[in-house]
């Protein structure tokens, strides 16, 4: 076991490549025009929200590989400090689709402007609950009267709050949480101005390497984590050929990570020196391995995010459950599947 991270052996596993520019940085990958637009007319824009953590890693990976080339959508990306601000985006009309994790996701679903077409990946091993080192906590039970950085809204907040916390004796209350963005948690611990912090890779991993912190447990024993690609409802309506072309443009990339998870290594190590953060390989792959890429809906989605959704029916952050049956359209996915011969085998939630 790598003194630096905690691995479980996962089934399915789409090596995932790239650590993200910094906030706020965009790009774009285009392709021709093709079933997805007209003949002769430009191909269909899609403006794109993603985090600038690991879990924004395939649509980086994508745009490098030039995945929707030929496919009739031209793809704008955005980098954004983490799901709350892409589902912002979205509802405030600057995006068209993003990558979610469960809580922003059901929020956005829950006002309708929302429909999740595929899974991003379950990402689980790459949240953590991070200390500070030489503090004396040992676990998250010896967090009680401490001050922790965490994302507010976001479903690493969510999922501490309502699983990890709960199940070794922590309340609300019993904690102070201290609002940050994901990419300012390492600084914050570094610093001491917080004991710990609920962070996304690659924060732990360098508070790891650099003998900054500890990490006390990883998501992936209370939680998988998903993260939903999402679109608008009105695209989805407006624009159908176009999110399947998406589609298959994504799970190309989802291929080409499964065969070639070296090169894929190798890209994420190019895009991850640009933030200036510096990892060994070692490290580096580890992160890399730790999230479990594809595109498959699990089998028990629905209730995987009932749950979820009636916690937040009960704090008062949504008035209902959302329309699973709206919310969730898995017939992109399959068309996007059968036009590229790719058997897609769902996961199954805890």
């Amino acid at each position: 076991m790598s003194k630096y991270r905690r691995l479980r052996p996962v089934t399915l596993l789409l090596a995932v490549a790239g650590i993200l520019a910094a906030c706020g940085t965009s790009g774009s990958s285009s392709g021709s025009a093709s079933a997805a637009g007209s003949a002769s007319g430009p191909p269909v824009s899609i403006a794109f929200g993603y985090q600038s953590t690991s879990w924004g890693a395939p649509i980086v990976v994508a745009q490098k590989m030039n995945a929707w080339k030929g496919l009739g959508v031209a793809v704008n990306t955005t980098a954004l400090t983490a799901g709350t601000a892409v589902t912002q985006g979205i509802l405030a009309g600057s995006l068209q689709a993003g990558s979610l994790g469960s809580t922003p996701f059901i929020t956005g679903a829950a006002k309708g402007k929302l429909v999740a077409v595929a899974v991003v990946a379950y990402a689980g091993a790459t949240d953590a609950v991070v200390v500070r080192k030489g503090s004396g906590i040992t676990s998250v039970a010896d967090l009680r009267g401490k001050k922790i950085a965490t994302q507010i809204g976001s479903s690493t907040n969510d999922i501490f709050v309502n699983k990890i916390a709960p199940a070794n004796g922590l309340q609300p209350g019993s904690y102070t949480l201290v609002n940050t963005t994901f990419q300012n948690m390492y600084s914050e611990l570094a610093a001491g101005d917080v004991d710990a912090f609920l962070g996304v890779d690659p924060s732990p991993a360098l508070a790891v390497y650099n003998h900054v912190g500890s990490i006390v447990t990883t998501y992936l024993k209370y939680d998988p984590t998903p993260l939903y690609l999402t679109f608008t409802a009105q695209f989805v309506q407006s624009h159908p050929n176009a999110v399947v072309r998406f589609l298959e443009g994504w799970l190309k990339v989802d291929q080409e990570f499964a065969k070639h998870p070296a090169q894929a290594a190798s890209l994420s190590s190019a895009i991850f020196s640009k933030t200036g953060v510096q990892l060994p390989a070692k490290v580096l792959q580890e992160s890399v391995n730790a999230m479990q890429v594809t595109s498959a809906f699990a089998a028990n989605t629905d209730q995987y995010l009932t749950a979820q959704a009636d916690t937040l029916v009960k704090q008062g952050a949504i008035p209902a459950v959302p329309n699973w049956s709206q919310a969730i359209n898995t017939s992109f996915l399959d068309k996007a599947a059968k036009a590229l011969g790719v058997k897609l085998t769902p996961p199954k939630l805890q």
